[in-house]
């Protein structure tokens, strides 16, 4: 694993070890200290119950790094293309 690769996921697991935890009822009633610790970078994790379960994180959005999505069941197996001389309005594309 790169350094730099190997330096991220240690930072973002620190961050996980030092985030701040909140039952649902105490996020609804601190939300707007919620916002301010995510302006300042802070993130929260959400617990929910008796049990404390665990049901998600709120981060700032520069932490945040969405999964990449696949495209559909034919992904790099169905190819188009669209001809010089193809031409349509828009009210005969919506069939109006």
């Amino acid at each position: 694993m790169e350094a730099s690769k190997l330096l991220t996921t240690c930072q973002l697991k620190i961050n996980f070890l030092e985030m701040k935890t909140m039952t649902v009822a105490l996020l609804k009633a601190q939300f707007s200290s919620v916002i301010e610790g995510l302006r300042k970078g802070e993130g929260v994790t959400i617990e929910y119950g008796r049990n404390h379960q665990k049901l998600g994180v709120i981060i700032p959005f520069d932490q945040y790094k969405p999964k990449k999505r696949k495209v559909g069941i034919f992904e790099r197996k169905a190819s188009y293309r669209i001809v010089g001389d193809f031409k349509i309005d828009t009210d005969e594309m919506l069939g109006l």
